[in-house]
């Protein structure tokens, strides 16, 4: 019955998005003159498998296969300004089609049992003029860095805010904000910033709990979930930019939880055949308050150089991360809010782990409509047999392939190809006898074969 209702009320919506396109081609319309549309159809099929040892049991190699096949609608309307005043919303679903088997959920693209979802993403009062702009409600946060849409499955993450922006010293942009919560990917609910932090949601044993030092056990329920209070958090930044030069500060602040300074800087320089530019990254976090996640003392920094030849550009990146196990989660940055903006980053490694270091390079030509990406990314990880946050080294290797038809170009097509190798030379047993950590398991490799289809009005 619930997937029926689902199921109508995505027809509904597909039904209104049809007239709302075809209201919006009618040049006498007067629509127009009163509300922007704008609205995504979106077909996502993904394919995941991936071998593992669950080195508890036995040596025996076990292999796990997960799927989905989700068709959405994002459509989003919002009043033109009356007195620099205006509202908006948005509608987000994803439904099932095709084959969904309920044990192989978990790609985000549906809820986790495979059901469809609908939510309001979006909400909002707005005042924008020449230099500042003031929006409250949900909304997304497409230019705040580590709090982005991060729209890379069926709905983008949008987050209950309040928010300030001026741009009226040249070049310059300076934003405040107070965000209550988020709401993931996947997600119907908007939830506090201490749970959406995936460090706490690790289910493990408690010599490897990820929370380090001093808490409040009061805080957290028996599986390990955070319920003491909510927290806002409370965002200022400064972004200043040129055709040259761009430097940014940004400043999170959760109380009790964290405060989480990140600052990068970019320099263009461009000759006869290149362009190139050269940019650099800094992370640090710390906890603040009553520390309810115990202690985080970790930082990243990272370099990024783009070299573009007519339709070539080539990348390379590299970060670091600091390793400490008396920090939470052995020093992992706390970047899952939003967006994972770190520079090592592919499409499956975030390269935020305890003492990662990453070096990646990414080569892509434009060949228009074809755009097609080759990616490869070495992930050198904490394995000695002392360290407690030992994980795999390994190695991601991505194909990219965009096409955006001339005869069309609202229309856009992509696969996507991500493999992954670990290292399973690491001698987990011997870790497992060192620590008493019974359920480590170790990877082999993770296939991701993923085919999109966006059409937008």
């Amino acid at each position: 019955m619930i997937m029926k209702k689902q199921f109508y009320l995505f027809f509904l919506l597909l039904l209104c998005s049809g007239e709302l396109i075809a209201q919006k081609s009618d040049n006498n319309s007067s629509l127009d003159n009163y509300l922007q549309v704008e609205g995504l159809l979106r077909y996502f099929t993904m394919v995941r498998k991936y071998e593992e040892y669950p080195i508890d049991t036995s040596p025996t190699e076990y292999q796990t296969k997960r799927s989905s096949n989700a068709v959405g609608l994002q459509l989003a309307l919002q009043t033109k300004p009356l007195h620099h005043w205006s509202v908006g919303a948005a509608v987000y679903t994803s439904q099932p089609i095709f084959n969904n088997p309920k044990d192989e959920g978990g790609l985000q693209l549906l809820q986790n049992d495979q059901s469809g979802f609908t939510v309001l993403g979006e909400a909002f009062v707005q005042y924008q003029d020449k230099y500042n702009l003031f929006k409250i409600g949900r909304q997304k946060l497409s230019d705040y860095r580590f709090l982005a849409d991060c729209d890379v499955r069926m709905a983008p993450n949008t987050y209950e805010a309040a928010i300030i922006e001026n741009r009226k010293l040249q070049d310059i942009t300076l934003r405040a904000a107070v965000v209550s919560g988020v709401k993931k990917v996947a997600s119907t609910e908007f939830i506090d910033f201490i749970n959406a932090s995936k460090n706490l949601f690790r289910e493990e044993p408690i010599q490897r709990n990820p929370i380090r030092g001093d808490y409040d056990p009061n805080n957290y329920d028996e599986n390990g979930n955070y319920i003491g209070p909510r927290e806002n958090l409370y965002l200022a930044s400064m972004v200043y930019k040129t055709k040259k030069y761009s430097y940014e500060i940004w400043n999170y602040f959760v109380p009790d939880f964290v405060n989480f300074f990140y600052t990068t800087a970019t320099y263009n320089f461009h000759n006869k055949l290149f362009k190139n530019s050269i940019s650099f990254q800094y992370v640090q976090q710390n906890d603040v308050g009553k520390h309810v996640a115990g202690n985080i003392n970790t930082y990243e920094y990272g370099v990024h150089f783009q070299s573009t030849y007519k339709n070539l550009q080539i990348i390379y990146a590299f970060n670091k991360v600091k390793y400490d196990e008396n920090s939470l989660d052995g020093g992992s940055i706390i970047d899952m809010w939003g967006n994972d903006i770190l520079y090592g980053g592919l499409f499956e490694n975030g390269a935020d782990q305890a003492g990662t270091v990453a070096n990646t390079i990414i080569v892509s030509y434009d060949m228009d409509p074809f755009t097609v990406a080759i990616c490869a990314g070495h992930y050198d990880l904490p394995n000695n047999m002392q360290d407690l946050f030992a994980e795999q080294d390994n190695n991601e290797y991505d194909l990219f392939i965009k096409y955006n038809p001339k005869w069309n170009k609202n229309l856009m097509v992509k696969t996507e190809l991500i493999y992954v190798d670990f290292d399973t030379s690491y001698d987990f047993k011997t870790y497992e006898e060192l620590h008493g950590y019974d359920t480590l398991h170790s990877y082999d490799n993770i296939l991701d074969m993923r085919f999109v289809v966006n059409y937008t009005f």
